[in-house]
């Protein structure tokens, strides 16, 4: 599992190979996930393992490019967390 997306009111799971809904919300599983997930807006948490790097873009996001070549981004916002999640 790489990204949980809250999207069109559901919340998605996807993984490398598919993409669920569970019932779950975001941050219900915010609790439950061990520490390799990582809240980075008010509607996404991902899977820092499968990030592969991170670049800004011109208007202040924080673009988060994972192993299989996918982006999501993430709010200035969230840029403290996720510098003193991976430093």
């Amino acid at each position: 599992m790489y990204t949980i997306l809250f999207q069109r009111q559901k919340i998605y799971v996807r993984t490398t190979e598919s993409e669920f809904i569970t019932a779950y919300r975001l941050y219900e599983l915010e609790q439950k996930l061990p520490t390799n997930f990582l809240r980075i807006s008010h509607t996404e948490i991902i899977n820092i393992d499968f990030i592969d790097h991170f670049s800004l873009s011109k208007n202040g996001l924080v673009r988060i490019t994972f192993s299989d070549k996918q982006q999501t981004y993430s709010s200035r916002r969230y840029l403290k967390k996720i510098k003193e999640i991976l430093l």
